[in-house]
């Protein structure tokens, strides 16, 4: 006896194809890697654009001198608190993960501060930062490694 292949016409439903289940749960766990990327970074993009509206709200309505000395003497540290948090949210969305986007963006407030207050910036001087936040982030990937091994 023979079998007739089942055939399938453009009026017909794919859903009993296994080909068909196949591809469509393969789109539907690619879709959910996207989107639980996406809820992962969202908080860290609204919050950036919420530091960065602050610090452009500092910049255009607060004079100098009055956040100059809040709380230390001409240290800018408001200023440096809002633009730190503003950097770390957007690079850890442009990096997607924390621990690298805070230490560049303690790196990048870092050198900031000491081009505000004046200390020359020699080789030395960023070498030694530099060697810092390599250690720093060295630390955390082994930390991280050892976690999860």
């Amino acid at each position: 006896m023979r079998y007739r292949q089942k055939t399938t016409t453009h009026l017909s439903s794919p859903l009993g194809s296994s080909a068909w289940r196949k591809s469509s749960s393969i789109h539907k766990r690619r879709f959910a890697q996207t989107h639980d990327h996406t809820m992962q970074t969202r908080p860290h993009l609204i919050q950036a654009g919420f530091f960065y509206i602050v610090l452009i709200l500092l910049l255009v309505f607060v004079p100098p001198a009055k956040i100059a000395n809040f709380p230390l003497t001409q240290a800018f540290l408001l200023f440096h608190w809002v633009f730190f948090m503003a950097n770390t949210n957007f690079l850890a969305v442009l990096l997607g993960k924390l621990l690298p986007a805070t230490v560049i963006g303690l790196s990048i407030q870092t050198l900031l501060f000491f081009k505000l207050q004046g200390v020359a910036l020699t080789w030395q001087v960023s070498a030694s930062l530099m060697l810092i936040a390599g250690l720093i982030m060295t630390l955390g990937l082994y930390n991280k490694h050892k976690i999860h091994a």
